[in-house]
C-alpha cells in the first residue's frame, strides 16, 4: 500500500488514492475548518489486508478564540465504522497546527475498501484546524 494523502493547504484541495467526503467542514484559504460534530471521511482501497495497521497522521490545530474554556478541540478517529481513538488537542498557548499520529489495529482493516473517519467532537468544542491526512502501512511509520 502506498500512503494516501487528502492535502488541505490550499484552496483547492488535493488528495492521493482515496475518495474524500466532507460534513460540517467548510473550506478556508490554507486549512479546512471543521465544526463540533464535523468529519472527514477517506475511502480507499487496498489489495492486500495490511496485518501490521495503519499509521494515520494528521496534521491540525484548534482555532484560537478568547473563550478559555473553549481552548481543546477532541479529535475522534474511527475505521470501518469502529472508533479507534480520541484525543484532545489543545490550543495553548497558540494554535500551532501539529502532527499527531494515530495507530490503527490490522484488525480493523480489510482487504478492498476501507474507510478512514476523522472528526471533531460534538460539544462545546471549537472549530478544528485540519491542513493534512496522511495514511500509510504502520511499517512505513
Amino acid at each position: 500500500m502506498r500512503p494516501i494523502v487528502a492535502d488541505f493547504t490550499t484552496a483547492v484541495g488535493l488528495s492521493t488514492g482515496t475518495t474524500v467526503d466532507l460534513r460540517g467542514c467548510a473550506r478556508a484559504a490554507a486549512h479546512l475548518s471543521l465544526s463540533a460534530g464535523g468529519s472527514v471521511s477517506l475511502d480507499f482501497t487496498v489489495r492486500e489486508w495490511p496485518a501490521d495497521g495503519l499509521s494515520v497522521t494528521v496534521m491540525a490545530a484548534p482555532a484560537a478564540l478568547q473563550e478559555p474554556e473553549r481552548t481543546m478541540a477532541m479529535v475522534e478517529v474511527a475505521v470501518n465504522g469502529r472508533a479507534v481513538t480520541r484525543q484532545a488537542v489543545s490550543a495553548e498557548p497558540v494554535a500551532t497546527p501539529r502532527d499527531m499520529v494515530f495507530a490503527v489495529p490490522g484488525k480493523l482493516l480489510r482487504a478492498g475498501a476501507n474507510t478512514v473517519r476523522l472528526g471533531n467532537s460534538e460539544g462545546p468544542y471549537p472549530v478544528l484546524r485540519l491542513l493534512r491526512i496522511v495514511l500509510a502501512p504502520a511499517t512505513q511509520g
